[in-house]
């Protein structure tokens, strides 16, 4: 109960009943969100040109000539604040070391069963692309050419003590979960000692310190590199995806204006400008989108809005009740249809910690988040 609860006095059953109703109609309620992770595909492949392209799939998913990693049945649901952690599963056999097999989800290596590795260096560097299905087919929810742990930095040696242990990086939020990619590796020795609980991202599968996730999809192999044996076997060289589930509130009225510019990791600027109401039968609902190249989305339907006020973001006057507006919809990118996930963020003025975060996929791609570069996005009542 907030303070002003805290200050009304029992005067009466009905004044405290009266009260208590009041109290609960102007709280947010969490709603019965969840969301089901029905697919996923990690593509991990050259930055440009020819060059080995590795693929990792669910058991479900076709994966041409690549490796079927996670069994997902028919879903794993999560609801708000569990986790499901994807990570290696087996292994595959590899023409490295007279064919001695490799772990089923070393992204750095590019692995692929009965093919050579082919490290992701600064020479060689490697784009990751992660597709999820969450209801409504395979989408992309992160493309990155650039360093990140799932690529190993893009920094392999192949030097058999080259850590790539990575803790988790957050990659990609929607209404009901976020997506974030980290690196186990404890094959190669971590800091001492060996098999120190850094080797892993936290949450994982409750060794070495961890936290167990709600759904932990993976298994270590036997002693391998500087990984000792151990029962049961507990050895890693793989990329990891943690899905979270988030608690949805109920949508808070108001709208959002205003506009500036993010860069993707290949330093390219994206500029935005908008005009979006919480309420998505409130009009208008305009988002215009221009990035190099002559690349434009303009957006022509919202098909769901979740206006929060995430206590981490604390606004200077004036308030308007909200600060985060989480939103998908339909448009065109040059000209051709597309479809468009989004977050946008007002914390506060002058506007240089607001953030945004855009996904394209259709008629173009397009993924960039970030905080604003010459902005502003400023949250209203209406």
């Amino acid at each position: 109960m907030n303070n002003h609860g805290k200050m009304i006095t029992a005067r009466s059953v009905l004044a405290l009943s009266l009260g208590i109703l009041a109290l609960a109609l102007l709280a947010p309620v969490a709603a019965n969100a969840q969301v089901t992770v029905r697919h996923v595909v990690v593509t991990v492949g050259p930055v440009s040109g020819p060059g080995v392209t590795a693929l990792y799939c669910d058991t479900g998913t076709t994966c041409p000539g690549g490796v079927q990693v996670w069994n997902l049945g028919a879903g794993i649901t999560l609801t708000g604040t569990q986790t499901l952690v994807l990570t290696q599963t087996g292994t595959v056999p590899v023409i490295i070391d007279g064919g001695a097999p490799g772990g089923n989800f070393d992204t750095s290596d590019r692995v692929r069963a009965n093919q050579p590795t082919a490290v992701c260096s600064s020479t060689s560097p490697c784009a990751v692309t992660i597709q999820l299905d969450t209801g409504s087919g395979l989408t992309t929810v992160y493309s990155n050419s650039g360093p990140n742990p799932i690529n190993g930095g893009n920094a392999d040696t192949g030097a058999l003590n080259h850590h790539e242990e990575a803790a988790y990086q957050q990659v990609f939020a929607a209404a009901n979960y976020t997506l974030s990619i980290g690196y186990a590796d404890n094959e190669h020795g971590c800091p001492p000692p060996i098999g120190a609980p850094n080797c892993f991202p936290n949450p994982f599968n409750g060794t070495l310190g961890t936290t167990p996730a709600t759904v932990f999809i993976g298994a270590g192999l036997g002693a391998s590199g500087f990984c000792p044996t151990t029962t049961p076997p507990n050895c890693f060289d793989a990329g990891v995806l943690l899905i979270t589930g988030i608690n949805v509130v109920r949508s808070l009225p108001g709208r959002m204006t205003g506009g500036g510019s993010v860069f993707t990791t290949a330093g390219v600027r994206v500029t935005h400008g908008f005009e979006l109401h919480c309420d998505r039968a409130d009009l208008p609902n305009n988002l215009e989108i221009n990035w190099d190249g002559g690349n434009n989305f303009h957006l022509t339907t919202l098909t769901s809005v979740t206006c929060i006020d995430n206590p981490a973001i604390a606004p200077q006057p004036p308030n308007a009740g909200f600060d985060t507006y989480i939103a998908t919809g339909l448009g065109t990118c040059n000209g051709l249809p597309a479809a468009i996930s989004f977050v946008l963020t007002d914390a506060g003025e002058p506007g240089t910690k607001d953030t945004a975060q855009f996904n394209i996929t259709g008629g173009c791609t397009l993924t960039v988040s970030g905080k604003l570069d010459k902005g502003n996005q400023q949250a209203h009542n209406d």
